[in-house]
């Protein structure tokens, strides 16, 4: 297992690194707060994976608690049962189907993305849409869940932020 880098004083443009571990379907704060301007980009952002946990998922977010909070805002009931990194713009299901191809489920947060799954039928291949999340100063605090019964996972959520001019 990798040691997860830590951080002091975020600049635009670097990595930034947050620790996470199992938490058995209790919201966590990551420690991270995203300041007013700093702007985060799904196709920056990856959930690294260094301890699998079988049959387990995690969310990511901001904290529910703050006003405007999504505790799966950022990724949305991703599967933690293998070790890697995974870009979270990447998260989603695309299925060959007899009819066409279509987008059969969404992993991306709805602070990240929008659309909707399609079906395998003509006409319904289903659309992603990816936006960028810009800290407001109000719901700021990034968190995750590990679904109940996770007692294994280790990782890391990487992101590239960007902070806008006031």
């Amino acid at each position: 297992m990798s040691t997860p880098m830590k951080r002091t004083t975020v600049m635009d443009g670097q990595y930034v690194s947050l620790p996470l571990v199992y938490n058995d379907n209790v919201e966590t704060s990551a420690n991270f707060e995203i300041p007013v301007g700093m702007v985060l980009d799904p196709n920056f952002m990856w959930l690294v994976v260094d301890t699998l946990d079988t049959g387990e998922t995690i969310d990511v977010g901001i904290l529910s608690t703050e006003v405007g909070g999504d505790a799966d805002g950022f990724i949305a009931a991703y599967s933690i049962a293998t070790v890697g990194t995974f870009r979270v713009a990447d998260m989603y299901t695309a299925t060959d189907g007899s009819s066409q191809n279509y987008i059969s489920a969404r992993y991306i947060g709805a602070l990240f993305s929008g659309g909707l799954n399609g079906a395998d039928a003509a006409g319904q291949a289903g659309i992603l849409a990816l936006k960028s999340h810009r800290g407001d100063g109000t719901a700021k605090t990034i968190s995750y869940t590990c679904s109940a019964g996770s007692d294994a996972f280790v990782g890391r959520l990487v992101f590239i932020p960007r902070i806008l001019p006031l």
